[in-house]
């Protein structure tokens, strides 16, 4: 949370780059998952995903996600990758006890309490790197359990995978 908050606001334009989001989402996770041994996860995405333009706090904002799922006492995660024609969609899945609802009504502001779980401060700087990018997070508890942390974002014009 600390390098995110310290990066926000002072990434610039030469720092990012064109990566497909299979690549993206791949390389983040498999990142994450060196610094949570034993935690059993899910990775889905079909072939020849479209690119999308990434940075340092992108990867962070997602792993952070990542850690909110975990530390949700989900004994599994799940991350799939697709997308349509405008927008690659991120979904981080956990089967936890869900989140307070008044969290999920105020996602991208400042908590003026301190959560139990953590998971206030995370989400805004989240919500905010990826506002950066043209994106949104989602959050929602579903029916069966657990909570489904959603993230779009924009495909960049470049096109997809093997594209000019």
């Amino acid at each position: 949370l600390a390098e995110l908050s310290r990066t926000a606001e002072f990434t610039s334009v030469q720092e990012t780059r064109k990566l497909p989001v299979e690549d993206f989402a791949r390389q983040t996770l498999q990142r994450w998952a060196v610094r949570r041994p034993g935690t059993n996860y899910r990775f889905e995405c079909a072939a020849n995903s479209p690119i999308i333009e990434t940075d340092t706090t992108l990867s962070q904002a997602i792993e952070n996600l990542l850690n909110n799922a975990a530390d949700s006492g989900s004994p599994e995660l799940a991350m799939s990758v697709n997308w349509d024609t405008n927008q690659v969609h991120i979904a981080i899945r956990d089967w936890g006890p869900g989140v307070a609802p008044e969290l999920i009504e105020n996602l991208g502001k400042p908590m003026l309490h301190a959560h139990r779980s953590g998971l206030g401060i995370g989400l805004m700087l989240s919500q905010a790197t990826v506002e950066r990018y043209g994106g949104t997070i989602e959050l929602r508890n579903m029916p069966d359990g657990g909570v489904l942390a959603a993230v779009s974002l924009p495909i960049t014009v470049a096109g997809t995978q093997g594209g000019p």
